[in-house]
Parts: C-alpha cells; structure tokens; sequence
C-alpha cells in the first residue's frame, strides 16, 4: 500500500491501534530493502510532504502513535534496553550465544516486542542512523510530536519516573561495588556522587508524585540531578584515564559500561520528563529511538558484547607492551650498535636452544614428553636471554608495534605533525633489522662449531647425517610448507606479547607489589628494602618472564597439538632454523648441493620476513583497534612514512651520524 492508502485506512478507523499499520509505513519507506540511502530519504520526505499538506491525516496517524504506544508496557524499554544486566561478562556472552541459536520467548506486551516486529531487519539501526537527522526531525514535526506526547497517560509518566528511580538505584548499586570503590579510594561511600544522584533522583520523583505541576517550578533540582551525573561520569573517566596505574579486569570493564549506560539512560529520560521545547523534545526521542532500535537489532550479538568489554583489557594489554616496546628503538649509533651486540648474544643462547633441543629429542619420548621437553628448553633459553639482557629479534615485532600505535594515538589527540611518529617508525625498523642480523650472524656459525665440539669431545655427530638432510629439506621453500609454518609462528610470536601484557596488567590490577611488600612470611626472611626491590623487579618483569615461558610452551607445544588434531600445524622461527641449519651443515659432512644450500637460505630469509610481519601485522592490528585510530589516521601515517624514505632511505636502515630535528 502508499502512504496515501495506508493514511486513509487510519483515519477511517476510529480507534485505530493495530500495529500493521506502522510496520507498513515502515515498509513503505525502504528501509528494509536494500534501497539506498537516497531512496529512503525520498521516501520519508514523501510522507512529511503529504502529513504537512493533509493536516487531518497527521493528526489522525500522532492519535494512532499514541494509541498504539500506550497499548504496550514501555517500563522495561525505559531501563533494560541497551543496557547490560548485572548477571557478568561471561553469563551475559553464553545468554547471547544462546539465544542466537534459539531466541528466548518474548514477551508480547512489552515494547520491545513491538520494536522488533517494526524493525526486524539486523541492519536497520544503520539505515536509520545514516538518514540525516534533520530529515527525521521534519517528519516528527508533520507528526506534531511534542512535549505533551509525555503525558498522554497519567501511566506512561508514572513509567518514565519509576525508570529514573530503578536506574539511579541500580547506579548506587554499581558505583558502590568493591571493585569500583577500591579504584577510587578518594572518594567516600556517603560522599559519592552515585549515592548523591540517587538522593537528588529520590526527591525529585517524589517532588514530581506529589504535584505534577513541579515540572514549572524544579528547574535548580533538574540541573543538580545533571551536576550529580556529571560527577559520576567524571567518576568513571578517572577509571579510564588512570587504567596504565591502577590496571584492569574484566569484571570492572564490565562495571564501567554498565555505569556509563546507565547515566546516559538516566539522563536521555530526564530530557525526556524536563524538555519544554519541541525541538530539544524531538531530538532527544530521535536518539532515544535510534539507541533502542540499534540495541534490539545487537540484543543477541556475541562479537557487539566481545568488542563492547574486552576493548579496555586490549587497551591496557597493549599499553603494557608499548612500554616494553621502548627498549627496542635505535636512536643514536651507540643504541644501533648495542642492540646490534645485545642480539649476537641472543644467537648464542638460540644455539644452545637448538643443540639442548636436538639432544632432549634422543630421549625418545612420547610426544606429550617432548612437547614438554622442547617447551622447557624454549622458555628456559628465552628466559636467560631477558636474564643477561641479549635480544631476540623476533619478539620485538608484538612490542614496538603498540609503541607505533601509541605513538600515533598521541599525535593524533595533539594534532601534531606526523615527524615524531615517522622516525620513531625508521628507528625501530632499524633496530629490528640490526638485531635480526645479530641473532643470524652468531647463531649460524655457533650452532655449526657446537656440533664441532660434540663430534671432538664424543666421537660422533649429534646427529647423523639422514637427520642432517632431513633437517635442511623441512626448511625448503617449495618441497615443505615451511613458509605456512611461517606464518603460524608470527602468529604464535605476537600471542607472546598479548601474554606478557596480560600480565603485566595482572601484576598492576591485583597490586602484586604491595602484596609482595605486605607479606608477613617474606617480612620475615628478607629487609623491607630486600623486599622493595623485589617487587620492583616483579612489577617491571613479570609480564616479560611470562610471555617468553608461553612463547616456549607455543613453540614447543604446537606440533604435538598438530599431529594430534591431525592439522598442519608445524613452526618456523628464523632464528632457530638458522641454528638448525648450521647443525645440520656440520653434521652432513659438508656435502650439500649449492643450489640446495641457496634454495634453503632464501627460505629462511623468507621465514624472518614472514615472521616478523605477520607478527607485526597482528599486533598493529590489535594495537590500533584497542585505540580505536580512524583508518584515515593510518593512511596519513604511511603517506608520511613514505616521502621521508622517499627523502632518507638510509634511517629506516642505518641511524643517521647525528639526530637532528629538521
């Protein structure tokens, strides 16, 4: 049917209250449709032109609104819609995995019943929101929507105040919990703005109960209910901003949203109850509208409910490895050169990480034992590198990404020019060249006279020539998968430092520190200033230690879980197929075809490129999310990154004689 027929079949009606007749309007628009943005505009326009002409239809279809509104119960519409309940994260994302699968069954005289059956379609929230909002706003004055719409009904009234009531209460509830309370210590129960917002609501409410006619005379109580909400959301900033110090949990990123949601409820009603013009009145029903349409198409979204609450934990997570990220950057020659010292010890120690891996593989155990064997002997090298400060060229990728991104997160909120960012950017590609030639450039050769010495001191190679061949054919570019096996080690390389993030952030939030300082057996066997040290060292290392143990428990780990699943799932490090390689070259007998010795060393050419950028890849990826940089930012970034190696080539290889800032 058009507008025209479906207008008409209202107005015949005298008490029209069916709910077809909207969903038809609706259809009629396109909204539904895969029309586009431009047609539907059309389309609203078309009814606002024929309301505003047939002033009896409009009045016909704002008493059909009504009534068909007043029909339903909008209680929980006004308090639960868009709004997380307070049964947790992980209950809350099994409820919506769930009922994504079989929807609950609803319940028929709530609004949201309505709303649904309106707007059924999972995109519709952005059909709406993508119409101009000057375009709805006409058609809600064609309608002759206005601020007595509120009270059509002693009973919708009535719903709007028991709302503020049920959501300030609920705010006092979650801003008094423990966990908020712990992280700002500052702030006293009594003399909290989420206990005061309650007090003001209260009066408020029961001011409004008495005499309805309050609504002219409580203009200073309304602006102190906003100054509470103010308070309490300045409340909630102070966790955001001070989230590096105090860190975060899943439970009080949980604890945040719900607050947030439920103060900008609390406020979008007040509007609602307070607005004395037609316009304030009809945007703030069109956001409202646009909020619950958008919350009843995500109602059941496990990755809307993923994304809303991990953002945080990404956040904190990724700021923990931006701070590790500092260390590997190259400013100055002596930073260049010493990183470049730092990672040939890291190769040496990678050479006893082959050799230990090698032997422990003569053991002969089953393959859970040597997943385990291998992983120890992984997380142990790993560890005594961080312990006598050498580097591991692979592991910088899941760290300086973040740095990039904070970088660029920075200089986007100060609107700067994007120099800083570029260089920084050329200093760590240096630095992660450098040290990648360092752990190679000792490792090849070390692994090789290992070998040497085990061949001297027992009278037999480590491993026979057969395990030699082999060896170097698992790392060919064509014969083996080993460039896939690549990539999955990127992956596991960028896992690492999502780990020690985590941690890191554990160490922060659970305040491992003071527990340590505070603790009545360590008080009593070590000085207080023993004791301040270590958790110092705790505070600063733990996350580091963890990551390099799971890293190990990754490598070592993944071809066990790969022939038990019976998936393809091998690793390819580069710097421990070097070593491998210079093993096997000295246990082959020095016989091995040239073409196959160049073939197999551009494959692990190949496997570093692969490693670090899939590594680096992912975790600029997971940086930049959690920060939320707009993708224009990015470009900017790599159109800036271009002209200065357009300009200095060399920096992003070698840092300059001396840093200037031109």
């Amino acid at each position: 049917m058009t507008f025209l027929e479906i207008l008409e079949h209202i107005k015949s009606e005298s008490n029209p209250s069916a709910d077809s007749y909207l969903i038809a309007i609706i259809n009629e628009t396109g909204i539904h449709s895969k029309n586009n943005e431009n047609y539907v505009t059309g389309k609203i326009q078309d009814l606002t032109l024929l309301l505003n002409s047939r002033p009896d239809y409009a009045q016909a279809f704002r008493t059909y609104l009504i009534n068909l509104y007043s029909s339903y119960d909008s209680f929980t519409l006004y308090t639960d819609a868009g709004i997380l309940p307070g049964h947790g994260f992980f209950a809350e994302a099994y409820k919506r995995l769930k009922y994504k699968i079989l929807p609950p069954l609803q319940n028929a005289s709530h609004t949201q019943y309505l709303i649904r059956k309106i707007f059924c379609k999972s995109n519709d929230n952005i059909r709406i929101a993508n119409i101009e909002e000057a375009i709805w706003l006409k058609l809600f004055d064609a309608i002759n929507i206005d601020i007595d719409v509120v009270n059509w009904k002693q009973q919708n009234l009535n719903y709007l105040l028991n709302a503020l009531m049920v959501l300030s209460q609920r705010i006092t509830a979650i801003g008094l919990e423990p966990e908020v309370v712990d992280k700002l210590p500052e702030i006293d129960d009594l003399q909290s703005p989420f206990f005061g917002l309650y007090r003001e609501v209260e009066h408020y409410v029961d001011s409004f109960k008495l005499d309805i006619a309050y609504v002219h005379s409580n203009e200073m109580d309304y602006q102190q209910i906003l100054v509470m909400c103010t308070q309490c959301k300045e409340s909630i900033s102070e966790l955001h901003k001070h989230k590096e110090r105090i860190g975060i949990s899943i439970h009080l990123a949980y604890l945040m949203l719900r607050l947030e949601q439920h103060v900008l409820r609390l406020s979008t009603i007040l509007k609602l109850i307070q607005s004395k013009e037609k316009s304030t009145f009809n945007e703030t029903i069109l956001g409202f509208m646009s909020e619950v349409v958008y919350a009843e198409n995500k109602k059941y979204s496990v990755k809307k409910h993923l994304n809303d609450n991990l953002s945080l934990i990404a956040y904190k997570i990724t700021e923990n490895s931006s701070r590790i990220g500092e260390h590997y950057r190259a400013a100055t020659r002596g930073e260049y050169f010493s990183l470049f010292k730092s990672a040939m010890g890291g190769g040496l120690i990678v050479a006893l990480i082959v050799v230990l891996k090698i032997y422990a593989h003569h053991f002969n155990l089953p393959p859970f034992g040597e997943a385990f064997m291998n992983s120890l002997v992984y997380s142990l090298g790993f560890i005594t590198i961080h312990f006598l400060h050498f580097t591991l060229a692979t592991k910088q990728p899941a760290m300086t990404a973040n740095t990039i991104a904070a970088s660029i997160d920075q200089s986007e909120k100060k609107d700067k020019q994007m120099l800083s960012t570029v260089r920084l950017i050329a200093e760590i590609s240096r630095a992660q060249i450098i040290s990648l030639v360092g752990n190679i450039i000792i490792v090849l050769p070390a692994s090789y006279f290992i070998g040497m010495a085990y061949l001297y001191v027992n009278g037999y190679n480590i491993i026979s020539a057969t395990e030699a061949h082999e060896m170097i054919m698992s790392l060919h570019p064509w014969f083996t998968g080993s460039l896939f096996y690549a990539g999955i080690t990127g992956v596991l390389l960028m896992s690492s430092g999502i780990v020690a993030g985590f941690y890191d952030n554990k160490v922060v939030y659970g305040r491992i520190p003071e527990r340590i300082e505070q603790h009545p057996f360590l008080n009593k066997i070590f000085s207080p200033k023993s004791l301040k040290k270590i958790s110092e060292y705790m505070e600063l290392n733990t996350g580091i230690i963890m990551g390099n143990i799971f890293l190990g428990i990754f490598l070592g780990a993944a071809p066990m879980l790969g022939k038990f699943f019976g998936l393809p799932i091998e690793v390819r490090h580069v710097t421990l197929s070097t070593g491998n390689l210079g093993l096997a070259l000295q246990s082959s007998e020095h016989y091995l075809p040239l073409h196959l010795l160049i073939e197999v060393s551009a494959s692990i050419l190949l496997i570093g490129f692969i490693n670090l950028f899939v590594s680096f890849g992912l975790s600029i990826y997971v940086a930049v999310r959690s920060r939320s940089l707009h993708v224009s930012r990015m470009r900017s970034v790599l159109n800036a990154i271009n002209l200065y190696f357009r300009k200095k080539p060399i920096e992003f290889f070698i840092p300059p004689g001396k840093h200037t800032n031109e």
